[in-house]
């Protein structure tokens, strides 16, 4: 396969005019395209170990789903590799999984194993610590001009990557054909111009159409007054969780204004081009340049994707000779758009919004922060209502909005969308429990789900018993969340507040060994929660009496103790450990009662766990405690390995 990559690649040269080369059989257009886009991204390293004949584990990551059988059929014509396209999460037991930890094993018995996704979260974390070749595709216009070549035998000039923007690969590939190079780059031409004027007749949903939260809504609708107006238009930046509609709203917002919408990813600007200085400052200048070409339109929203790709300057530690000419130019590039007169909104979408460089989100540049958050449970309702239509009735949508804490609108759609597929192949309509088996998968280990749910009762009775107002808990999550215990923010936090919320987050642990026996990987989340809030309170805020913070302190000196702050922040996690132990200790029949309605109801209000645990503590206090303990050991009996708090320490 290498060498094939090698001929094609030094065939490939685009830039000269065409040549009336006879035509002559080909490859299939698409392993052409996805032979030369491989090629294209390795490095000479990577290119020595595809061509040798040693065991290999290799990662190819592509751009979207559709390439995936593509790179497959490509990659696939060495007889010595094993390939395998990996487009989702894998269900064990009916639990969604990262995939491709069994290549391993392949990879250990001297095999060559290729494994591709448009997704690395696809893949099993071992399987990306251990690949041996990791390589990220890319494609553009110099790319595709190749391919004509490859196809044609003809070469071409002109072809950009504008004229490529937002065509699948579909699209791409069945317009290469072997008649001729100028027929190829007509039809990518004019399959652009189909789609751009498709976007401009508002194919797709408006922001009528979707169920967007409070403070989306109100932005979009001052958007949409201002351009009816004529008034001054902010430019804004959407900042958010992965999946959770930003590009579906930019969109929308578009389509509602009737204006065209042109999307970029800023990451795509450094992959896309040479690596050079010259070549990244020339894709954002023609991104902005197709905002404002040609005579004045109605309207555009210009909408970077990523725009944490650009770091921040203050922050900069590597080659910041650089990358502050970057940054500089595409600050200057939106300074010149603002300027314009055109009409023009521009949008940025980030799930790091506190990376961002201060001068991009300054007033006249991305000045309008807009939350796109997870959706609260009424805002999950909603939407499982606007994608179901008129399947189900409202308390089967509110059921199944109370199950699905933590989910963003990109799941739940898919939730849906899977669940009307399964309910069409038997020849069905969608019915709740279709929506349900996707949420709660029914092949569930009862043992895990045992164990899930106490450590979630854990969390709440901790919470509760340290005066904290629980909104929900549930006891399956979603993605990689176990399950979810929610209870209300404080708008200022205090010592004792932050102590607060320390030991409800250490509860699900406590309960962890008190009740089920022994500690477990379940708290690895909130360990990692807990110690972010403490070395945040401890060393940002001052709460701990230490006015110093990381900018003047010394990591090895806390004040004037003579102590690391890292002991510090350790003796406070133990110290809060014991009172939690204590507690779930102390509260043991109320985490149980919790636990086991959990298991039954799955989810549960704030105001129904918090009566639970009040029931379980009247119920304790009516039985003398020699009885109540001999009532738990024998309904709910610690493992046999269990010696009791002993091994917490």
């Amino acid at each position: 396969m290498f060498s094939e990559l090698k001929k094609l690649s030094a065939a490939a040269e685009p830039e000269i005019e065409d040549s009336e080369d006879d035509l002559r059989p080909r490859p299939d257009a698409g392993v052409i395209l996805a032979r030369l886009a491989l090629e294209a991204s390795l490095h000479a390293a990577g290119r020595r170990e595809l061509a040798s004949t040693e065991p290999l584990l290799m990662i190819v990551l592509v751009p979207d789903p559709d390439w995936v059988p593509v790179m497959q059929a490509a990659i696939g014509e060495d007889q010595r590799l094993v390939v395998r396209g990996i487009v989702e999460l894998e269900r064990r037991k009916g639990i969604p999984e990262p995939a491709g930890r069994d290549y391993i094993k392949l990879a250990e018995r001297s095999m060559r194993v290729a494994l591709i996704t448009p997704d690395v979260s696809f893949l099993h974390p071992d399987v990306v610590l251990a690949a041996d070749l990791t390589v990220t595709v890319k494609f553009d216009a110099r790319l595709y001009r190749a391919a004509i070549h490859a196809v044609t035998g003809q070469r071409v000039r002109g072809l950009s990557d504008v004229d490529l923007n937002s065509l699948s690969l579909g699209v791409l590939i069945s317009s290469l054909r072997r008649d001729s190079a100028r027929a190829c780059v007509e039809r990518v031409r004019r399959a652009a111009v189909r789609l751009k004027g498709l976007a401009d007749v508002s194919i797709g949903p408006t922001l009528a159409d979707l169920p967007l939260t409070r403070v989306v809504r109100e932005w979009s609708d001052d958007i949409l007054w201002r351009i009816k107006t004529g008034a001054e238009i902010p430019f804004a930046c959407l900042e958010g969780p992965p999946g959770g509609g930003k590009t579906t709203i930019a969109a929308a917002l578009a389509r509602s204004a009737r204006w065209t919408f042109v999307s970029t990813d800023v990451g795509a600007w450094f992959s896309q081009s040479d690596g050079n200085l010259g070549g990244v400052i020339q894709q954002a200048k023609a991104f902005f340049g197709e905002l404002t070409a040609g005579p004045p339109k109605p309207g555009i929203v210009g909408f970077l994707d990523e725009i944490d790709a650009i770091p921040n300057r203050s922050t900069l530690t590597r080659d910041p000779s650089w990358w502050t000419p970057v940054v500089t130019a595409i600050l200057t590039e939106i300074d010149a758009l603002k300027r314009s007169g055109r009409k023009v909104l521009l949008l940025g979408a980030t799930n790091h919004f506190d990376r961002l460089d201060p001068a991009l989100v300054r007033a006249g540049r991305l000045e309008t922060r807009v939350p796109v958050l997870l959706p609260d449970v009424r805002e999950r309702e909603d939407l499982l209502r606007h994608y179901a239509a008129d399947a189900l009735d409202p308390a089967e949508l509110a059921t199944l909005a109370r199950l699905s804490a933590g989910a963003t609108p990109a799941t739940i759609a898919a939730w849906i969308r899977d669940a009307r597929n399964a309910a069409a192949r038997r020849g069905a309509g969608l019915s709740f429990k279709d929506v349900l088996d996707r949420i709660v998968p029914p092949e569930r280990d009862a043992g895990l789900d045992r164990l899930i749910a106490v450590h979630e009762a854990g969390h709440a009775v901790a919470a509760l018993e340290v005066g904290l107002t629980l909104t929900e808990v549930s006891g399956f999550g979603s993605g990689s969340v176990g399950g979810w215990t929610g209870s209300q923010s404080v708008a200022v936090l205090t010592r004792d507040s932050v102590e607060a919320r320390a030991i409800m987050m250490l509860g699900g642990r406590a309960a962890d060994v008190v009740v089920s026996g022994a500690a477990n990987s379940g708290a690895q989340n909130d360990l990692e929660a807990v110690n972010q809030l403490l070395w945040s309170a401890t060393v940002e805020l001052g709460l701990w009496g230490n006015l110093q913070t990381a900018r003047t302190m010394s990591a090895s000196n806390w004040g004037t103790s003579g102590r690391s702050i890292h002991a510090v922040i350790a003796d406070e996690l133990d110290r809060l450990m014991a009172l939690t132990l204590a507690t779930i200790e102390r509260r043991r029949s109320a985490v149980l009662a919790l636990a086991d309605a959990l298991l039954k109801e799955r989810i549960l209000t704030g105001e129904r766990a918090a009566q639970i645990v009040r029931t379980a503590s009247v119920a304790v206090k009516r039985r003398p405690a020699r009885e109540q303990a001999e009532v738990d050991r024998t309904e709910h009996p610690p493992p046999r390995n269990f010696t009791g708090l002993r091994e917490a320490s």
